[in-house]
């Protein structure tokens, strides 16, 4: 997909995992944050060209709203490369706190950006 934010140049690579663990939210911030250190992450500038982003979207149903972890994470309805795959794979889902489905969400969305699936 385009860059999101208006920073970063060039396309990403972006997919989404539903995974199942018994770590806290904050336990798998931290391993995310250890993966994304290992292949060079660096935090110089928001929205900026990165090797690698890993975002926690939602967490079970928890809300979590700190400094450090927002989930659900606040840009969902913003990001039209978050969305597709939302719907994809949860056509009937809710967002839990505004009450809309993925695909509500898409249809409002601003984000003009292109999607190209990557096989």
């Amino acid at each position: 997909t385009e860059a999101w934010g208006g920073v970063a140049k060039g396309k990403f690579l972006n997919q989404l995992a539903v995974i199942s663990t018994s770590w806290s939210a904050w336990e798998v911030l931290e391993a995310i944050q250890e993966i994304e250190a290992e292949l060079g992450r660096t935090r110089e500038e928001p929205w900026g060209d990165r090797t690698m982003d890993i975002d926690i979207l939602f967490y079970g149903e928890e809300f979590i709203d700190t400094e450090k972890l927002k989930v659900p994470h606040p840009f969902i309805a913003e990001r039209k490369f978050v969305l597709v795959p939302l719907l994809e794979l949860f056509p009937d889902r809710k967002h839990p706190i505004s009450g809309k489905t993925f695909a509500q969400m898409l249809r409002e969305s601003e984000d003009k950006s292109e999607i190209e699936p990557y096989f």
